[in-house]
């Protein structure tokens, strides 16, 4: 195999990303003007006929007029990628690499580490049939006659977006490294209070705003069980944590995240929980793979263990986010929270509609066996709290006024019977009830159930005043 046609195909790849027909159309033809004249060199290839076919499937959709989407030139790059990858594996690859980049390289290659770039150049402009790569770190000088004299240049930062694309931090991914850091954060600096529970505490109670040093280890879609879990971790890693602050939302008392996964919570448990705390709550269904591969992107992989680079990148990340908040530079708080529309923009009429789905939802988690089993998890816990000496603050969130319309009443009466008791007999605890509360308004809230930092600033100051009393 020639590398010719390698880097034929790279740069092909790259020119697939334009929704123009009319780029499109001439791109097509000239690929199949080069599959035609490449055809001796590429022909065995077991990718070569798939190309032909989405080249030819492309073509038509152009000309018949039909809406062109990313999903039409996404077959035609990835079986490019795949030919890719095919010539890769035949040709003899060398890899210049400056001495700061420490990384596991794959072993089907020449290692040249570089020392004397004199020495480097000329080997290189020796090199004819060898497919050559230069690699350095991204604050390096590298002089241009090297680069001339290679065929593919990359930084380390090249190969970590590589990395982002084939496994992208989605919001599963970002809360266990998230959670990872804010535990590794409470062993480093000895926290004083621990905020946990659900989406609630991590949107609504600010670490900066405590009067201790405190951190946040909720996330989104926690129940009773993995939060009690997350206070544990917590404990052990730094027992001079004196105050425990949970959410308590009503249906949050009512939630058991094994019970029939929903999607959405089969990816929380397999990506968030079970690699966290490794242990399940009685599920005993097949779990989804930690991370995601969205793609391929050959002409990196080869070079280098990718996962390696993409541990290396998210170590790095967890290390910033021990003293981030959950929502950061780069986290952003969305503006309609789990709205795609700013909800005070809406009449009442359709935002206690919208309102209602809301709550609804939430209403389907009311189970009283479910609840009976977590009361006694909850006196269980603060029986614990009350032999450690820790004091433990529960609160139940604050609303607006579209989603409080249609919270089940029997759920709420049931709270209150199952979980009012359990606090009176425990001195250690107390309940804060915010869900009508009048300190908060419609501003005060990114959707029907969420606070925005207005209303996270309120409510980090009252339970700030809370801790205090309590001191």
């Amino acid at each position: 195999m020639e590398k010719l046609p390698i880097l034929c195909v790279t740069q092909l790849i790259e020119r697939f990303d334009t929704d123009d027909s009319t780029k499109l159309f001439d791109l097509v033809q000239e690929v199949s003007g080069w599959l035609t004249s490449s055809v001796s060199l590429i022909a065995e290839l077991e990718s070569f006929n798939e190309v032909q076919k989405e080249l030819i499937n492309l073509a038509q959709t152009i000309v018949e007029g039909k809406t062109l989407t990313r999903r039409s030139t996404n077959r035609l790059k990835m079986a490019l990628k795949m030919m890719q990858g095919e010539m890769l594996t035949k040709i003899d690859i060398v890899l210049f690499v400056t001495p700061t980049v420490n990384l596991p390289f794959n072993k089907n290659m020449k290692i040249v580490l570089i020392e004397d770039e004199e020495k480097c150049i000329d080997l290189a402009y020796n090199m004819q049939d060898e497919l050559k790569y230069l690699l350095y770190m991204n604050n390096e000088e590298i002089s241009e006659e090297l680069e001339n004299a290679v065929d593919i240049v990359l930084t380390f930062e090249d190969l970590v977006q590589a990395a982002n694309t084939i496994y992208p931090i989605d919001p599963f991914t970002y809360d266990r490294l998230y959670l990872t850091a804010k535990l590794d954060k409470i062993k480093k600096e000895k926290s004083k209070i621990l905020l946990a529970g659900s989406s609630y505490t991590m949107v609504g109670l600010l670490e900066d705003k405590m009067p201790d040093k405190a951190s946040n280890v909720a996330v989104n879609a926690q129940d009773l069980y993995y939060t009690l879990l997350s206070v544990k971790e917590a404990l052990e890693r730094s027992p001079e944590l004196d105050t425990i602050v949970i959410s308590f939302a009503y249906y949050f008392f009512f939630s058991d995240m094994n019970a029939s996964p929903s999607d959405y919570m089969l990816s929380i448990l397999s990506k968030v929980d079970y690699p966290v705390f490794n242990k399940l709550h009685g599920y005993t269904g097949e779990l989804e793979p930690v991370y995601t591969r969205t793609t391929d992107l050959p002409i990196y992989e080869i070079v280098a263990d990718i996962t390696a680079v993409r541990d290396i990148y998210n170590n790095a990340l967890m290390r910033e986010l021990e003293n981030m908040p959950y929502y950061n530079r780069i986290n952003q708080r969305p503006a309609g929270g789990m709205l795609s529309y700013d909800f005070k923009e809406k009449t009442d009429e359709q935002n206690f509609a919208a309102g209602k789905i809301r709550a609804e939802g939430h209403n389907t988690n009311f189970n009283l066996d479910r609840g009976i089993y977590n009361q006694k998890l909850l006196d269980k816990f603060l029986d614990n709290m009350e032999e450690l000496n820790k004091k433990v603050i529960l609160f139940v969130p604050p609303a607006t006024k579209f989603y409080r319309a249609s919270i089940s009443k029997d759920m709420v009466n049931s709270y209150n019977q199952l979980v009012l008791p359990v606090v009176e007999a425990h001195k250690c605890c107390t309940l804060i009830n915010l869900f009508e509360s009048d300190e908060f308004n419609e501003n005060d809230f990114q959707d029907y159930d969420h606070l925005n930092i207005n209303g996270a600033n309120k409510l980090s100051e009252i339970i700030a005043k809370e801790i205090k009393k309590e001191e």
